[in-house]
């Protein structure tokens, strides 16, 4: 299969337009930047990374305590 890219929108807590669009530029980043290391970021690459999240849980409690400040 040939994937192709996808334009997705997805809703962010943000104090300013201005916020909010520091997170978008940070994620759009991410994925270039795993895109020059030959890493796609695909969806069901992202939902899988997502669910392992409940695996973990050091690493999710880090996430939530990071998220929370």
């Amino acid at each position: 299969m040939n994937p192709s890219i996808r334009n997705i929108s997805f809703n962010i807590f943000a104090e300013s337009d201005e916020e909010a669009e520091r997170g978008c530029a940070a994620i759009k980043q991410f994925i270039r930047i795993m895109g020059e290391h030959g890493a796609m970021v695909s969806g069901n690459k992202i939902a899988d990374a997502v669910a392992r999240l409940d695996g973990s849980s050091f690493v999710k409690t880090q996430i939530i305590n990071f998220f929370k400040q």
